[in-house]
């Protein structure tokens, strides 16, 4: 990044060390997952707005249990051990 400016500018060379692979025919169906849990994801953000209560709360606890499905799909896609996953996560 380049100070003084108001954009951020990312050159080649960082997005080449970025962890980004190639999905096999066989992770299809995680990234189908994936993608379906972010449109809950997002359903869910739209529909707390507009909430109260109990109901608020019910909606927060489906956002977090949907946030820890899309958390573990990542890391099963990526190979992420149990010992990796507390690093992340503290």
């Amino acid at each position: 990044m380049e100070e003084g400016r108001a954009l951020a500018q990312v050159k080649p060379t960082n997005i080449e060390k970025m962890p980004i692979r190639m999905l096999r025919n066989a992770e299809n169906d995680i990234l189908k997952n994936i993608n379906s849990l972010v449109d809950s994801l997002a359903a869910h953000s739209l529909n707390i707005r507009n909430s109260k209560g109990n109901e608020k709360d019910q909606i927060q606890r489906q956002i977090d249990q949907t946030d820890k499905e899309i958390d573990e799909l990542v890391y099963k896609l990526y190979g992420i051990t149990e010992e990796e996953k507390k690093i992340i996560e503290a």
